[in-house]
């Protein structure tokens, strides 16, 4: 068939054409021409065109249509055009506002009324296999960061029960050293610091010295400690110590001149507005005494 007769059927041209640039090979009168017709002939034509103007895939000026710049790629589109990063630039922002309407990425990261090339079966299939390594990439670090968090909590929880067992172990030494400290007071007065325990100066210096620590490796270095803190409050003893039975102290009378006698707390009474001490003296005589007396006698030691 000639190709004059070949064009007039598909464009409703005169049958008067006498030659078309682009025929299958063979001639235009080969029977390959002859077989091929209608849809299969315009497909070919088309193929033709493309291949020897490819930078011309606009509307014929004949038909006065305005062509923008984008549809001009949406006609004709480049290799770039269906990379992924051209199409993550076409799927978000500024991009997105001008050719989502035109072009849409569904969910398996296909192209919708775009071009035939980038919805091919090849490329849907990397497409689909790219989101689906992101989605197991985003769940190993979704399990990643629930473990993390996991781990976090019961770290946190672990040194919350050593800082409690601490705290307690702490309060546990401070009472006792609070229970300790009478009785290392009233030894400190009664027989001196050297008879003193490392436990005993470490009670008064807790309860005494706003919990002062005396620390050394050997029980003459907590002693030292103790002198110094004990000079700078020389009337701690007589003010802080247990009046009990058996306290011993020394008393200067205002009749005696000079002379101190010894006396001991023998028992004390407290039927009445305050406590009275029944002290014994070395002279035999027994006289009751107040607490301010006898802490009066006492700092004066």
């Amino acid at each position: 068939m000639p190709a004059g007769i070949i064009w007039g059927r598909i464009f409703g041209t005169a049958p008067k054409l006498s030659r078309l640039d682009h025929v299958p090979p063979g001639g235009a009168c080969s029977a390959r021409c002859e077989l091929w017709n209608g849809m299969a002939l315009f497909e070919h034509l088309i193929k033709q065109r493309r291949q020897s103007q490819a930078n011309q895939h606009i509307p014929s000026a004949h038909l006065d249509v305005e062509t923008s710049a984008l549809q001009k790629n949406l006609l004709a589109p480049q290799p770039h055009d269906v990379t992924a990063r051209s199409i993550i630039a076409s799927a978000g922002g500024a991009g997105a506002s001008q050719c989502m309407p035109r072009r849409k990425l569904d969910a398996a990261g296909g192209i919708s009324a775009y071009c035939g090339s980038a919805n091919d079966v090849k490329t849907i299939k990397e497409l689909t296999a790219a989101q689906a390594l992101a989605e197991s990439i985003a769940h190993a670090q979704r399990l990643a960061a629930a473990a993390g968090a996991a781990k976090k909590a019961d770290s946190e929880a672990e040194a919350e029960k050593k800082r409690a067992a601490r705290e307690a172990k702490v309060k546990e030494k401070g009472e006792a050293m609070v229970r300790e400290a009478p009785d290392a007071l009233f030894r400190l007065h009664e027989k001196g610091r050297g008879t003193l325990t490392v436990v005993q100066c470490r009670a008064i210096a807790h309860v005494h010295f706003d919990g002062a620590v005396l620390k050394g490796p050997k029980a003459s270095d907590v002693k030292e400690q103790l002198a110094a803190l004990l000079e700078s409050k020389p009337t701690l003893v007589g003010d802080k110590v247990e009046l009990r039975k058996g306290l011993c102290f020394e008393l200067l009378f205002a009749d005696s001149g000079e002379e101190k006698f010894k006396g001991t707390i023998e028992g004390v009474n407290t039927d009445g507005d305050g406590p009275v001490y029944a002290c014994l003296y070395d002279n035999g005589d027994t006289i009751d005494h107040t607490e301010e007396e006898l802490r009066i006698a006492l700092r004066k030691e």
